[in-house]
């Protein structure tokens, strides 16, 4: 875990925040349970770096602590994504969802190809629910990610071709998204030019 520290002119510091997991337990946990069990621990130590500090900074929709503090503090903050808005507004709805109804609505076929009315064209069988290990923790981490607020989301996305989910995103949490990318591409231009 890293926050900003000073000016060092051109180049960006950062001052190690202590108290990080050892990486024995991303292997004994699911990602999604390494990365609630490291916002708990990593929670005093930040708000007393970031104390000491004072600085305005962003924050990653898994660090849910960084928007904790900001709002303690009374610092703008900004929510950065580096998936798109499709895959942020699948995690809004999923927010939402009872996971032990999901799983058993979830082994109908039929339900599996139904489009889920709020994100057309995504079926069901589409939203991101796989490789985050269990269901339940999954949908508990999409619900901590979603209810912190922010001054707004900046996502890794090109407004062009999603502007449905930006739109529906701004409407269901009432802030604003900025679309900003794809980083990728960029960061080739950067490089081109």
């Amino acid at each position: 875990m890293h926050c900003p520290c000073h000016d060092c002119g051109n180049q960006l510091g950062f001052l190690d925040v202590t108290g990080s997991l050892p990486e024995s337990e991303l292997m004994r946990l699911s990602p999604v349970e390494f990365l609630m069990k490291q916002n708990k621990m990593s929670e005093a130590n930040f708000k007393t770096c970031i104390g000491q500090l004072l600085v305005q900074q962003g924050n990653d929709k898994f660090m849910s602590f960084c928007g904790a503090t900001a709002e303690e503090y009374k610092l703008p903050s900004f929510i950065f994504t580096a998936a798109s808005s499709t895959h942020k507004a699948c995690q809004v709805f999923l927010s939402k969802l009872n996971a032990k109804k999901f799983l058993m609505e979830m082994e109908d076929p039929g339900v599996q190809d139904m489009v889920v009315e709020a994100l057309h064209p995504i079926r069901y069988k589409d939203l991101p629910t796989s490789g985050f290990g269990p269901l339940e923790s999954f949908l508990e981490s999409c619900r901590v990610v979603n209810k912190r607020t922010g001054s707004g989301i900046i996502l890794n996305t090109p407004s062009c071709l999603e502007s449905s989910s930006l739109s529906w995103m701004q409407r269901e949490l009432g802030i604003p998204m900025y679309a900003l990318g794809p980083l990728h591409a960029l960061a080739k231009a950067v490089k081109s030019s």
